[in-house]
């Protein structure tokens, strides 16, 4: 009888902290930071729709950028339309 008061039911270690998969659900509190992180790339993709390929040092790049720049902008715009429907439904 004493042995069985003596035993414990073993547990497992679970990851906390960053580990954890609690940790990447989205919460309220994170989706706004999502949203100025979607913002951020909205910008770089923007920005890099409208960068001259006169300025881009590699000629492959400026090639490519000449041939989708509008496509490039569409995604920058794309994204910035999701930050924003993100940022407010929340």
């Amino acid at each position: 009888m004493r042995a069985a008061a003596a035993y414990k039911t073993p547990r497992a270690s679970l990851p906390a902290g960053i580990l954890s998969t609690e940790s990447l659900l989205p919460t309220a509190q994170k989706l706004p930071f999502l949203a100025v992180a979607l913002v951020g790339l909205a910008i770089l993709l923007l920005a890099l729709g409208a960068l001259p390929a006169g300025v881009v040092p590699s000629p492959a790049f400026a090639e490519t950028l000449v041939e989708r720049r509008a496509l490039i902008a569409f995604g920058g715009l794309a994204t910035l339309v999701a930050a924003i429907a993100a940022y407010l439904l929340v």
